[in-house]
């Protein structure tokens, strides 16, 4: 890990809104909060859908808080096409930075090959990635699955 100089733990902070149901006051009130945080203390950004990026955008542009897309969520089952689709339209919209969604099955299968197929299709649209999983799916399927992931990814 990398030395970073962090004057407060909220600038590492990343509140996310992944709600279908949402609406634009929900995602005002995120980037407000993010913006805000603490007195003169932002998060380091917000993460939201692609469908939410024409919101969040705008409402960041300016200010240090980034706008972060989840790709494939909430399962990564959308695969390689999904994850590419998903980043070149994050990107149109000027985002550079995405939590992506690992593939569950892949990880079921242990299909390191397929995994990284994916992150790089959203590499090339978004240079900053990282990788995301929904734990406690894994860990009811077989909790030695969250071991190898993480084995993995290192």
């Amino acid at each position: 890990m990398p030395n970073i100089k962090v004057n407060d733990p909220a600038e590492r902070l990343e509140p996310a809104y992944l709600f279908p149901d949402g609406n634009e006051e929900e995602l005002k009130n995120l980037v407000a909060v993010a913006k805000d945080v603490v007195p003169g203390v932002s998060c380091r950004a917000v993460v939201v859908q692609g469908g939410d990026l024409r919101y969040a955008m705008p409402l960041v542009k300016g200010t240090s808080v980034r706008s972060t897309v989840v790709i494939d969520f909430p399962d990564g089952l959308g695969g390689l096409r999904a994850k590419s689709d998903q980043a070149r339209f994050a990107a149109q919209c000027g985002v550079r930075e995405a939590d992506v969604v690992v593939n569950l099955r892949d990880v079921a299968a242990r299909d390191k090959t397929s995994i990284l197929a994916e992150c790089h299709a959203v590499r090339e649209y978004i240079p900053e990635i990282k990788m995301i999983a929904q734990i406690p799916y894994l860990w009811k399927i077989n909790r030695n699955h969250i071991f190898w992931l993480t084995d993995f990814l290192q």
